[in-house]
């Protein structure tokens, strides 16, 4: 890590402990900015921000416990390992902790026309999965301005095990994560375990591991000319108070 020349993405890590010290606004304001100024495909900035305090905060988790409790006693969905449950009722007390969440939502405000499925078995199309892509560089972004600010994070998808729970009280589809925000009940030595096994350094098409390969025609965007290049999209974000 010594090589990385950014204190806050060196710094940056998952906090599970908050205190209940609010923060300013002016911090939520830019943490939010840093946001909306992320990267995106094709400018469409796909992301809707909620950001939840007390009350509707803690009436969320509260429905989101229930849901998740209810899992764990019936230990009926095969499909999940029911130590995901256990895990995710841990990240519930976390979010109960941080005095600000903030819902982060995929909003397709245009369709594209004569989008196809990747060439893979993602279950997407080609635009919906450029535009996650988008929304995991405007989180990140969020991430490292609340690092610059002293400020802690943790970037949460426990949420889907008690979806059916954050869209009952919110009323919004399309949820992607949830982001807490708060100040660090406590500190610890920040530490990133990462496998540099994964690396790989290629000089050409020979170094790759022998696979299959399917070629996929480059789709051109649709609507998008390039006299428009600068046109942004607005961007509402919904507060609850």
């Amino acid at each position: 890590m010594q090589n990385i020349r950014s204190d806050n993405i060196r710094n940056r890590h998952s906090i599970r402990g908050f205190t209940d010290e609010p923060i300013p606004e002016q911090c939520v304001e830019a943490i939010l900015e840093a946001g909306l100024i992320a990267p995106s495909s094709k400018n469409r900035q796909p992301w809707k921000l909620y950001v939840l305090r007390n009350p509707l905060k803690q009436e969320l988790i509260d429905s989101m416990v229930a849901v998740i409790d209810g899992k764990i006693e019936c230990e009926k969905d095969l499909n999940v390992d029911p130590q995901d449950y256990l895990s995710a009722r841990v990240t519930m007390d976390v979010m109960s902790q941080a005095p600000i969440l903030i819902l982060v939502c995929y909003e397709d405000r245009e369709k594209y026309a004569g989008v196809s499925r990747v060439p893979w078995d993602s279950g997407m199309t080609d635009r919906e999965l450029v535009d996650t892509l988008s929304i995991g560089a405007c989180i990140e972004n969020m991430l490292l301005e609340a690092t610059e600010r002293g400020l802690g994070s943790l970037w949460i998808g426990d949420y889907l095990y008690a979806y059916e729970a954050v869209k009952k009280v919110t009323d919004v589809d399309g949820n992607i994560s949830i982001v807490a925000l708060g100040h660090c009940s406590a500190s610890r030595k920040r530490r990133h375990t990462r496998m540099r096994d994964l690396i790989e350094r290629l000089r050409s098409a020979h170094d790759f591991p022998s696979q299959e390969y399917c070629e996929v025609e480059h789709q051109k965007h649709p609507y998008y000319p390039l006299d428009q290049t600068q046109q942004a999209y607005s961007t509402h974000l919904l507060r609850y108070v």
